[in-house]
Parts: C-alpha cells; structure tokens; sequence
C-alpha cells in the first residue's frame, strides 16, 4: 500500500489509466498501490521510499493476484501471510521512530542480527 504522495493533495505525474496504455499526464491525488519487486531492486529504489513509513513482507513465492490484506481481519493477517510464504517482515518507520522485524522462524532473525550493524541498533 504505498503511497508516493502521503498527504491529501493533487500532484502532477504521468501514468496511465489502464493496464497497457499510454501515459498521461495527469493531476491526482490517494494514489495508492502494492509492489512486487526482487530484494535486490528494492535495495536499488530505497532511497525512493525514503520517509514514507512502509511495511515490507519479503516472501519466499509471489504473491498471489488475489491476495489483498485490507480483507483479512488483522488477527488472520499473520497465518495467511505465513501459508503465502512469509519470510521476514519489516517496519520502516518514519522518522525517529523504531523500525521492526518480525519472522515465522527465530532462525531467521538469529541471523539477521548477526549482521553486526543491526545487532548494534537492535540492541
């Protein structure tokens, strides 16, 4: 659900209006989406979602075309992203707030926190 613009103000971009088409430019405002990306292009466009406050799932398998959170009561939220491969969740904050991590697996943050730049802010 990210949202390139997060106040409630029109902006000027250019996209398009439906799956293959032309861009347009055009003013709009709530824009919102899901992304799919390796981690490796994530790690590339960070610098994009700088300040934007996301949650990431990275997944062990695509997610599926059908597969939207906003319909999941939140206390499902967690067993359907495990059945759909979750293997690390992760807060971004805004601004001087904490970050979070979160894994199905403790193995996997054992060896997050292995990393010793993470260690040293984990802890």
């Amino acid at each position: 659900r990210h949202q390139p613009v997060r106040s409630l103000q029109w902006w000027k971009t250019e996209t398009v209006l439906k799956r293959n088409g032309p861009l347009h430019d055009i003013d709009i405002r709530s824009m919102e989406f899901d992304i799919q990306m390796p981690t490796e292009r994530f790690l590339d466009l960070l610098p994009e979602f700088a300040n934007h406050g996301l949650v990431l799932f990275q997944m062990s398998q695509r997610v599926p075309d059908t597969l939207t959170l906003d319909r999941i009561p939140d206390e499902h939220i967690n067993r359907v992203l495990i059945q759909n491969g979750l293997h690390l969740k992760v807060y971004l904050p805004h601004e001087y707030e904490c970050a979070q991590l979160a894994a199905p697996h403790g193995a996997t943050l054992e060896r997050i926190l292995l990393n010793p730049l993470i260690r040293e802010l984990a802890y």
